[in-house]
């Protein structure tokens, strides 16, 4: 459990609440998860320890939380993705007849924040507007992000006042 605990304040920023990287909400919040008293002694007494050491700059926000006690009332990704799927195997399979009829296994949570995103780009919402929604901090990841198409992109320079 040590080694596991090691590796867990290595592998992320526990200093920000609901945010890991760009990603943004409460299913990104850093949290242990103990099953037992030892567990959850020994994870609170490294988290002090860090917080003690200053060993980051900004305070840790980790929770520790009893594994089945403390319910966090989301559904895993795994389990929102396979939900996903699943809708999406149902219209897939009553809709489509020829091509690639197993599109569906593409669709994840992940297909609907680049398809907002896109879509946002687009319709002409400043783009600083939607990385505060998506999280994207630098302007070239986002860029990068979005599916735009060159085709699409001349479409919406096209009606800009600057170029008419």
């Amino acid at each position: 459990y040590d080694q596991l605990l090691e590796a867990f304040w290595a592998s992320h920023d526990p200093t920000t609440l609901n945010r890991q990287g760009a990603d943004q909400g409460t299913q990104y919040r850093s949290a242990i998860f103990y099953h037992n008293e030892q567990q959850k002694q020994l994870s609170e007494t490294y988290k002090a320890k860090l917080n003690s050491e200053k060993a980051f700059d900004k305070p840790i926000v980790t929770e520790i939380l009893n594994k089945y006690g403390n319910k966090l009332g989301v559904l895993s990704l795994q389990k929102t993705n396979d939900a996903i799927r699943f809708i999406g195997q149902t219209a897939f399979t009553s809709k489509v007849r020829s091509g690639n009829i197993n599109k569906w296994l593409e669709i994840r949570t992940h297909t609907a924040r680049r398809s907002f995103a896109t879509n946002a780009y687009l319709a002409g919402i400043p783009m600083h507007d939607i990385m505060e929604i998506t999280g994207h901090r630098k302007t070239e990841s986002f860029l990068k992000y979005i599916r735009v198409t060159k085709l699409e992109t001349a479409e919406k320079l096209k009606d800009h006042p600057f170029f008419s």
